[in-house]
């Protein structure tokens, strides 16, 4: 019986813990929050119109995608001249070739399509 009352108790302090922690949380979010929001936003993006940003992004994501492209195509490489004629490994850099192929134009055909997106949205506004 000793056990149940000492459960109950410490049920009890961690219902008033939990009661207190809520309280803190909302005085917190009623009285700080604001006053740190009060100051007034501003946009953290620096491009003017939507085209700008998508054509900085495929930028970004091709100077991220370049090098590693890169690094397939040697690692690739690496695995037909150290095939030594074994047609599984030689299979595996042939697939690994085609498979980086495929990468450098998917990334240079997402390029041309914000290019040509971009001119277009840019033709259509100013003309």
């Amino acid at each position: 019986m000793r056990n149940i009352k000492a459960i109950n108790m410490n049920i009890e302090q961690i219902q008033r813990n939990v009661q207190l922690v809520g309280a803190m949380s909302l005085a917190f979010t009623l009285l700080v929050v604001p006053v740190v929001c009060s100051a007034a936003l501003q946009n953290p993006i620096t491009y003017g119109t939507i085209s700008e940003f998508v054509q900085a992004v495929v930028r970004a994501a091709i100077r991220i995608a370049l090098p590693i492209l890169a690094l397939f195509l040697v690692y690739n490489g690496f695995l037909y001249v150290s095939a030594g004629g074994d047609e599984g490994k030689i299979t595996k850099a042939h697939s690994g070739f085609m498979y980086s192929i495929i990468g450098a134009v998917l990334i240079l055909g997402a390029w041309v399509f914000a290019e040509i997106i971009g001119s277009t949205i840019n033709t259509i506004r100013g003309g």
